[in-house]
């Protein structure tokens, strides 16, 4: 067993490799994420008032916009999504 797999890399590898980099940080630009703190500023409530509107929504009895995925755990919700929901809600 190799050590390195970086040897066995072909060229065509590296490009693809680079291609699908650049193509995830170029998202990564495009999505602002927001954490629970910078959320409840949005609202103007507290970040516990944001921890209850999500679990409310994960019981099936609210609307709020779940966060993303994150590593350790962390609660990060894409602007996007608060955006369109203020948007709704003010309709």
């Amino acid at each position: 067993m190799k050590a390195n797999f970086i040897d066995d890399l072909t060229l065509r590898d590296i490009e693809i490799i680079t291609a699908v980099v650049s193509l995830v940080k170029e998202e990564l630009r495009n999505d602002v994420l927001l954490t629970v703190e910078e959320v409840a500023k949005k609202f103007q409530v507290a970040p516990s008032t944001i921890h209850t509107w999500l679990k409310a929504t994960r019981e099936n009895k609210g609307k709020f916009p779940l966060p993303i995925s994150s590593p350790g755990r962390r609660l990060l919700w894409n602007i996007e999504d608060i955006e369109k929901f203020i948007s709704r809600e003010d309709s």
